[in-house]
């Protein structure tokens, strides 16, 4: 077995328009070619990781949610766009009912704009967002698959995001939040919330574990605050150039910016590519 390298999607791998450079899809299949192993390991839940024309380029495994599952495939099998059965899901963490409840009343309360995320679906209620361009992309990617947050059956998830410009007393719901959550703050108005215990570092952690790997043999390649622990963990792990700056100083190695081959820079530069 070659390295274990884990790839972020968001900025990483493709680019605020879901884009991914011709260089990258290259150098993650020729580092494959060469006997190193290629995982997705996004803060994204796996409901929200779906485009085929990302799970093309071939990949050993996902790790979404921030750590929260973990993916591999089936004998015989690829890892697809779609769960099905093909994939092995190897761990799985879903917020308790009680919880999801309590959480979901405070945020109506204090009127944070949420986005919960689960396995199989997003829930959102739009009208909270208005018109919102981000939610309206969100609907077009979902279609059926992105529902309400309240009014219906309870929401199955593992982790939620929230907009604060219409919060009221945010910082007194976020210190009931966090007595769960850890809080991963993206801008002065966005925030990421991931359950305690669990981080892409975690999600590393658990691949080499089921693979009998050393975590001193992963490469880690991210671009925002949410990456930092992966980046510190792994072997080695690599900030993309024009990424957040937080998370330059957690990495070994800051590569080129996205569109200017990053990751094909990155791997080479590393040795893992010819």
């Amino acid at each position: 077995m070659g390295k274990l390298l884990f790839f972020d999607i968001d900025g990483t791998l493709w680019d605020a328009h879901s884009r991914i450079p011709e260089s990258t899809v290259r150098a993650i299949r020729q580092a494959r070619a060469e006997g190193h192993l290629a995982f997705i390991n996004s803060g994204r839940s796996r409901g929200y990781i779906r485009a085929p024309y990302l799970f093309d380029i071939g990949f050993d495994g996902v790790v979404s949610g921030d750590g929260t599952m973990i993916e591999l495939p089936g004998p015989g099998a690829k890892i697809c766009d779609r769960l099905f059965t093909r994939n092995r899901v190897c761990s799985y963490y879903e917020m308790p009912p009680e919880l999801t409840r309590k959480t979901i009343a405070l945020l109506k309360q204090h009127r944070f704009c949420t986005i919960l995320e689960g396995r199989d679906h997003l829930y959102v209620d739009r009208e909270e967002f208005g018109d919102d361009p981000y939610i309206c992309h969100i609907s077009e990617d979902m279609g059926d698959d992105l529902l309400p947050m309240t009014g219906g059956s309870l929401p199955v998830t593992t982790k939620f995001s929230c907009d604060l410009r219409h919060a009221v007393a945010p910082e007194e719901a976020l210190r009931i939040i966090e007595e769960d959550f850890v809080a991963i703050r993206h801008n002065d108005l966005v925030i990421e919330f991931v359950p305690k215990g669990y981080s892409k570092a975690t999600g590393i952690q658990d691949v080499c574990r089921l693979l009998g790997a050393s975590p001193s043999d992963t490469v880690a390649f991210g671009d925002g605050a949410n990456d930092v622990p992966m980046l510190e963990y792994a072997g080695i792990g690599v900030a993309m150039g024009d990424g957040n700056p937080l998370a330059h100083p957690a990495a070994d190695y800051v590569t080129a910016p996205l569109w200017e081959d990053g990751i094909e820079k990155a791997l080479r530069h590393l040795s893992l590519i010819p």
